[in-house]
């Protein structure tokens, strides 16, 4: 895993005239946020697939698609030591075009949207250059991820925690105080975004192949510390 730290930190003091009488206690707290970040290089990816096929009957058309799936799975099992890990988003199938004399449709339409998971990035631009040179098939997209993208979290979050209070200490130090307990946490949502693709790839694409970037993890946090005389 490749790791990459960032940390930005802000600090507000608070110090009300007013004092609690009770032990330990007191109104006066400081206000620290902080962010950190961690690189991840992508180890997964799921490929879109769209599959559409015209026909003169709904049996036929469910026929060919199910056809030009099995031919993705073909080329997946070819790059892969495993069986694919497919889930499929949508499937349908309409009537087309009608018989203006007698109404009755002469084409039906059958559309399949699943998805593929494959483990190691490094062929998905062979995967992809072989799945669309089947008929009727076409990818929608590429969204890479990490196993280990929980892991990165936590440790981006860890960081800013002890980044927050170190900055908390300096700031209680500073103004001849000492750190008390957190009276109040506030993780902020996650930033990153492991996304990357883009859509309508063809056979014998001109373009470069499919590199992933590192993947980034954020946390935020803002953490509020009692302070003491």
């Amino acid at each position: 895993m490749h790791h990459g730290f960032s940390a930005v930190l802000i600090g507000v003091l608070s110090l009300p005239a007013v004092v609690a009488a009770q032990d330990n206690a007191t109104s006066e707290v400081v206000t620290v946020s902080a962010t950190a970040s961690r690189s991840v290089r992508p180890d997964i990816a799921e490929i879109l697939f769209t599959i559409n096929v015209t026909s003169g009957t709904a049996d036929s058309a469910t026929s060919e698609v199910a056809e030009a799936a099995r031919g993705v799975v073909r080329v997946l099992s070819e790059f892969s030591s495993e069986p694919p890990v497919m889930f499929t988003d949508a499937f349908s199938v309409q009537a087309g075009r009608t018989d203006q004399r007698t109404a009755l449709p002469f084409e039906h339409v059958a559309k399949n949207d699943f998805r593929v998971i494959v483990t190691g990035v490094e062929s998905v631009s062979d995967v992809i250059e072989r799945a669309v040179r089947i008929a009727n098939v076409q990818v929608r997209g590429v969204r890479f991820s990490a196993s280990n993208l929980g892991s990165a979290r936590d440790e981006a979050l860890a960081s800013a925690v002890a980044s927050a209070r170190k900055r908390a200490e300096l700031i209680a130090e500073l103004a001849d105080l000492r750190l008390g307990r957190v009276v109040h946490l506030i993780v902020h949502p996650d930033r990153d975004e492991p996304w990357s693709g883009a859509t309508q790839f063809v056979a014998n694409s001109s373009g470069p192949p499919i590199r992933p970037q590192d993947l980034v993890v954020t946390a935020h946090i803002t953490i509020q510390y009692a302070v003491l005389p």
